[in-house]
């Protein structure tokens, strides 16, 4: 890939990660050839990597948009993770060197500002600024710990995985306090296990973590399904479809 190429890729990529594109949301090639001041083949360059990798995904006639799994599709995207992550964490616990146990640790400092800054403001939920700082946070814990296991792989493997569930998590709606310091101590409870060299209780917190993260996206995704039902209820089909296309075609 061309280096400008890689520079939209990045961008794309991230936009997904943060929720700025949410999943379902289409990417126009044409908005972001006037936004970053580039051709569009670089651009659908990008994108083609980007659905390769199963972040975005294309429609025949219409163009490409943020992968927006189903139910199973979710399930199996956590799973997957709950398993490779908590024997990385496992394995971290036993070999990660000092250096990397650093970087573990920075990831939950960084935590700990945004929860605290949240704190400050007294607001119930958090701003888009801080989920900004967040979600870069949680990203970079979860692949330090997979990183300090040494293993490239499962780094290459998780990296992708880690953007669909964030833009998912992203989608499910504003993030409160009670959440944010839930999910604070337990990334700080994960890493004190790694840094005491305690492989079981490491890989087991992980994947606790993990699977309370799946039920509360398989709780929201249901949520938004029951809603979306209802909404639907007294619109034909054919004409929610045509107001999809022209929706598209507008972006």
């Amino acid at each position: 890939m061309k280096t400008l190429a890689k520079d939209v890729y990045s961008v794309i990529r991230h936009r997904v990660a943060n929720g700025k594109l949410p999943p379902g949301v289409r990417v126009s090639e044409l908005a972001l050839s006037k936004e970053l001041g580039v051709s569009r083949a670089p651009i659908r360059e990008a994108i083609g990597k980007l659905t390769a990798e199963g972040l975005l995904e294309r429609m025949p006639n219409v163009g490409a948009f943020v992968k927006k799994p189903s139910r199973a599709e979710l399930q199996e995207l956590y799973e997957l993770r709950g398993w490779l992550e908590g024997e990385a964490a496992g394995k971290a616990a036993s070999t990660a060197s000092e250096e990397s146990l650093q970087r573990v640790r920075r990831c939950c400092d960084e935590m700990d500002a945004v929860a605290e800054h949240h704190r400050s403001t007294g607001e119930k939920f958090i701003s888009v600024e801080d989920y900004e700082r967040w979600a870069v946070a949680d990203l970079s814990f979860h692949l330090a710990i997979v990183k300090a296991c040494g293993n490239g792989r499962a780094l290459s493997v998780l990296a992708n995985q880690h953007v669909l569930s964030q833009s998912w998590s992203a989608f499910m709606g504003p993030q409160g306090l009670d959440n944010l310091l839930r999910t604070q101590q337990e990334h700080t409870a994960i890493f004190q296990a790694v840094q005491s060299r305690d492989p079981e209780l490491a890989c087991r917190l992980l994947r606790e973590h993990i699977n309370e993260a799946m039920r509360l996206a398989l709780a929201a995704f249901d949520r938004r399904d029951s809603a979306s039902s209802m909404n639907q209820e007294s619109v034909p089909e054919d004409i929610e479809e045509i107001m999809r296309r022209l929706e598209a075609r507008q972006a």
